[in-house]
């Protein structure tokens, strides 16, 4: 079980929220789409022996890729990966990249899941935000979109500069509305050095309240699961079957390896990420000098366990966790949840330490509570 990503960091304009790797010309675009094609073929030994059970394209706009760019980048993995027969193909777009010749390209190259950067199906949320589209945009590209690919995923976000609760419910109503498989609903976060942190920090943007987005995300809980998206993951929500497994598979541990600047790889035990400069990355790939590795100490492994297993719904398993890690570790974690246990904020079911729906809202400080640092 293994997956790859392909990081194609272009974007038309900058979102005020963004603190991903992007560049806004795309004068490097095939020659970027080449270098990715070499590092496909040069990192194929990383998963010798292992099955691609997932393809994701992020970004930055993968959307912008033309049909020659797609091709040369799907043929390189097929010729030098092996690939399962029912793979997961995911896509991410933007609405106002998504035509009918669009959509048709991808579905043809294999693309079987389509992830939708809708972030708000309010127009003076995405102008404040620097999106692109407009809210009629998003609904139709949706719309137009399950004619051709079933799965679906819709990415928003919530407890915005000056959202009500109200708003943010319709929000979720209208995207409950168009009958996507998937719902992706993230808590907007202030990242430094962002125009949205600078425009706060001039007060010209007034600051998102912490308690807000409590009542905001409780409030997604409860109106997704009334309507059949189970949430199965911290942010994530999905119709029976329809779970990300190129996500989950990330939140498992299993391996990936990931292409282009500034994108990230595990193969269980080390980290690599590939320099955060498209010309750094251009001039030094196929060399190693375009990426660094960190090869994780025992108690790192244990910490990502920890972390990424706590926020799906599946929770820790204590027996994987005692056979991987060895009792001093299994010992340990007992110790730091009685408190929790006690304050309800997790619960123990089948030997699996899972988040209480109170715990969810903490999830970040439970599972640094769990973390072993010396």
């Amino acid at each position: 079980m293994a997956g790859i990503y392909l990081h194609i960091p272009f974007c038309t304009q900058a979102c005020h929220y963004c603190n991903f790797y992007f560049v806004n010309t795309q004068a490097q675009k095939q020659e970027l789409v080449s270098a990715i094609s070499q590092e496909l073929i040069d990192r194929k030994e990383e998963l010798k022996g292992e099955t691609l059970e997932t393809i994701y394209f992020g970004g930055g706009t993968p959307s912008l890729l033309e049909q020659k760019e797609l091709e040369l980048l799907l043929n390189t993995i097929s010729k030098n990966y092996s690939i399962a027969p029912q793979i997961e193909f995911t896509f991410e777009s933007n609405p106002e990249d998504l035509s009918v010749e669009k959509i048709k390209l991808l579905k043809a190259a294999g693309v079987n899941r389509l992830s939708i950067g809708v972030q708000s199906f309010h127009d003076d949320d995405l102008k404040a935000m620097n999106r692109v589209h407009n809210s009629k945009e998003a609904i139709n590209c949706i719309e137009l979109s399950l004619n051709y690919i079933e799965n679906i995923s819709i990415d928003l976000m919530f407890n915005l500069p000056n959202q009500t609760l109200i708003a943010w419910e319709k929000n979720l109503e209208q995207a409950i509305f168009l009958k996507p498989k998937h719902i992706s609903c993230y808590n907007l976060t202030i990242e430094e050095k962002t125009k949205l942190d600078r425009l706060i920090k001039d007060k010209k943007v007034e600051k998102p309240c912490e308690d807000e987005s409590v009542i905001q995300f409780e409030k997604t809980i409860e109106v997704l699961s009334q309507h059949g998206f189970e949430p199965y993951e911290i942010s994530n929500y999905a119709k029976k079957g329809f779970e990300a497994r190129h996500n989950t598979n990330y939140w498992f541990g299993a391996k990936y390896i990931g292409l282009g600047p500034s994108a990230h790889s595990f193969d269980g035990k080390n980290r690599r990420w590939n320099v955060s400069n498209l010309n750094k990355y251009l001039k030094n790939c196929p060399s190693k000098e375009y990426f660094e590795i960190e090869n994780l100490s025992v108690d790192n492994q244990y910490n990502e366990f920890v972390l990424t297993r706590l926020r799906t719904k599946w929770g820790i398993p204590m027996e994987e966790l005692t056979t991987r890690f060895g009792t001093f570790y299994a010992q340990y974690l007992n110790e730091q949840i009685r408190n929790m246990i006690e304050q309800k904020l997790i619960f123990i079911d089948n030997k699996h330490i899972i988040l209480s729906p109170k715990g969810k809202l903490y999830a970040d400080a439970i599972s640094s509570e769990m973390m072993y640092v010396q």
